[in-house]
């Protein structure tokens, strides 16, 4: 089990609703089950509050993935689907979400980064591979 990928796919989705990092891990086939899991997903967000910040955990499970959420005190949306072989603790789901999210902060920092865009960088698509693939 350790040599299959256990991340289907990180996305991280704007305070406005607009895609900022989506990075899918899966075959072409389980895309659209993909974005309708996170279309689905922003709406646990809402429901937990406008001032709440911080790992949220297993907001939705569906028959192949199960998907986790955080968010940031910026209002940022991270989404993390994992396959359901994969058997990932909180604890481990939680340290992902908040390895991803300092890559976020960092790309922000990038001077030549227009906020709110999605974040094309070759440097951090591969930051976040590397936390999807430990």
């Amino acid at each position: 089990m350790s040599e299959r990928q256990k991340i289907a796919c990180i996305s991280v989705i704007g305070p406005d609703y607009n895609p900022i990092i989506l990075q899918r891990y899966c075959s072409e086939k389980q895309e659209q089950e993909i974005e309708t899991l996170l279309f689905c997903s922003l709406d646990y967000f809402d429901s937990k509050g406008k001032g709440y910040a911080g790992f949220i955990g297993n907001i939705l499970t569906s028959d192949r993935f199960q998907v986790w959420g955080y968010k940031t005190n910026l209002r940022y949306k991270i989404v993390v689907l994992t396959f359901h072989y994969s058997n990932l603790r909180d604890d481990h789901m939680k340290s992902i979400c908040e390895k991803i999210k300092s890559i976020l902060f960092s790309a922000f920092m990038d001077p030549f980064y227009l906020p709110f865009t999605p974040i094309k960088s070759p440097l951090i698509n591969q930051k976040i591979e590397s936390v999807a693939s430990t």
